[in-house]
């Protein structure tokens, strides 16, 4: 949840302004899909390891976590070669203008 609340911002910047109300549809369905799920992930983890949460819940929790820094990485990445929209230190008063 905390990884997805960071990405709110970008999707003005990464989206035509005629979609930006369905691309945070689509962000806030994709959130609430992964707050549903995860739970029940874990519950079953949970009951595999005969109700230990060490060392199998865990790994499941850090293995989210690396693979949430890998996704970071990689978006860096990918704005590094396209003009670096996601990493602007701030945005042009005409794109701003496009996204309010």
């Amino acid at each position: 949840t905390g990884f997805i609340s960071v990405l709110w911002p970008s999707v003005p910047l990464v989206v035509e302004k005629r979609s930006v109300g369905l691309a945070f549809g689509i962000v806030t369905s994709m959130e609430n899909l992964g707050d549903a799920v995860l739970p029940l992930v874990v519950a079953a983890i949970y009951s595999y390891s005969d109700n230990k949460y060490i060392p199998n819940v865990e790994f499941l929790f850090a293995s989210l976590g690396v693979l949430g820094f890998l996704v970071g990485l990689y978006m860096n990445y990918y704005d590094f070669g396209h003009h670096s929209v996601l990493n602007r230190a701030f945005v042009p008063p005409t794109r701003f203008s496009e996204c309010a």
